[in-house]
């Protein structure tokens, strides 16, 4: 079982890069990671570079569904329609989700405000 962390996100839809060699692969502009970190640990992942422990701590973005409203709203004003990658960099699906249920509550809130998405 990884360690835990809770904290509240200041910012949760960002841009990716957008280098050809990114691109090629991963055509959409917008990423939004719920977690950090994922227990599945798989040896093919890219993530794994982004910290030692990539698979042995998790942050959980607890305020997820409230700051993506908000993000989503802020997105529309601007006529913003660009989709929103839900997993960019971790699994959005994984089996702390099954407590949590942020990746859940996200896509309620991404169907409420007809909102565009990846998720895969």
């Amino acid at each position: 079982m990884p360690l835990v962390i809770e904290k509240k996100a200041r910012n949760l839809i960002h841009p990716i890069d957008r280098t050809w060699e990114i691109f090629r692969f991963c055509p959409h502009r917008l990423a939004a990671n719920i977690y950090l970190g994922c227990e599945f640990g798989c040896s093919y992942c890219f993530a794994r570079a982004i910290t030692p422990d990539y698979s042995g701590v998790i942050t959980v973005r607890i305020n997820a569904p409230e700051k993506i409203a908000t993000e989503l709203q802020k997105m529309k004003s601007l006529r913003h329609r660009q989709p929103v990658d839900l997993g960019s960099a971790t699994d959005p699906y994984q089996p702390i989700e099954k407590h949590y249920e942020l990746t859940r509550n996200v896509l309620k809130t991404f169907l409420r405000k007809n909102a565009r998405l990846y998720c895969y």
